[in-house]
C-alpha cells in the first residue's frame, strides 16, 4: 500500500499538479444556467403523455 500514496517534495495542498482544478467559481449551477439561457425548461412534463404537442415544438 506505501507504494501507491504519492511523495511529496512540496507544501502545496493540491492533490493533482494539474493547473486548473476544483470547482469552478460560482459553482456548476452558474455554468448549467448559463447554457440554458433562452431555452425553456419544464420539469415534470410525461413525454408519452404529451407526445404530439411536444413533437409539435421540434424544430426540424
Amino acid at each position: 500500500m506505501i507504494k501507491r500514496l504519492p511523495v511529496r517534495f512540496t507544501f502545496d495542498n493540491n492533490y493533482f499538479n494539474d493547473r486548473y482544478q476544483g470547482i469552478p467559481i460560482g459553482g456548476y449551477n452558474v455554468i448549467i444556467e448559463n447554457m440554458l439561457k433562452g431555452i425553456e425548461v419544464e420539469l415534470n412534463v410525461d413525454f408519452f403523455e404529451n407526445r404530439e404537442e411536444l413533437e409539435k415544438q421540434v424544430r426540424k
